[in-house]
């Protein structure tokens, strides 16, 4: 085997064993197997939705209908919205001096997140203002620049003829009996049926390269997320379970 062959071979190992990495500090994610083109993820619970005005003890018409806009901001993937509500449940913290089982940090903390996963700089700058949390603002702050940077970069590749990766297809088998949101690095791409499996063509996910998320949300506080993996896939399988 000529030196060339042998790097190339060490290369294609590389890619195929070293597709899936550990997601970053702060994540939780769940487990996930299978080959770097197919993977299985159990669903993680996540907090239920309070009825805010009866913990708080609130009358307020905004603190009423704070239940279902988060579930709304969540279902949408909205971190800008994620961060409003956020602040919302700050001052009814603070004017009923009580805190229901999410939190107004919990919930900043959460479009933080999300926001970064999204890589968008308007939103980036937009939840940077509503958070309190000076450091944690200036992480997002500064992440605004390099993301404009990286969309005019897609744009220049695109014109070029660039071809971007990621996924061209995702198919999702579901083997669960939830309705799910269906995202890819933070965008809903559609909606799944319980006990069934669907395809999408998916865009390339610019925002990204070569770095992919998966997330599942039920109107219930379940999730399913993958690891951050890498690579390009003509077609990638994801399994969820319970």
């Amino acid at each position: 085997m000529t030196p060339r062959s042998l790097s190339q071979g060490m290369l294609v190992s590389a890619m195929l064993f070293g597709a899936f990495r550990t997601a970053a500090a702060g994540e939780d994610p769940a487990k996930t197997t299978g080959r770097p083109e197919s993977i299985e993820t159990k669903a993680a619970k996540a907090t239920p939705i309070p009825n805010f005005a009866a913990v708080y003890g609130l009358s307020f018409n905004s603190t009423h209908s704070l239940g279902h806009r988060l579930m709304e901001a969540r279902q949408k993937g909205d971190p800008v919205a994620l961060a409003l509500i956020g602040t919302e449940l700050a001052v009814d913290e603070e004017v009923s001096g009580k805190k229901a089982d999410i939190t107004s940090a919990e919930l900043l903390s959460e479009a933080k997140d999300l926001a970064k996963l999204r890589r968008k700089d308007k939103e980036l700058a937009a939840v940077a203002l509503l958070l309190k949390d000076t450091a944690a603002a200036k992480e997002l702050t500064d992440l605004v620049g390099p993301a404009k940077k990286a969309e005019a970069e897609r744009i220049a590749k695109f014109k070029s003829g660039e071809r971007e990766r990621g996924i061209r297809v995702l198919e999702v088998i579901n083997r669960t009996e939830h309705h799910l949101s269906i995202r890819v690095n933070g965008e809903h791409v559609g909606w799944i049926d319980p006990f069934s499996a669907r395809e999408w063509l998916l865009p390339p996910h610019h925002h990204h390269p070569p770095e992919l998320f998966l997330s599942a949300h039920d109107d219930q506080g379940q999730r399913w997320h993958s690891q951050y993996f890498t690579g390009e896939y003509q077609k990638f399988t994801w399994t969820l379970i319970l």
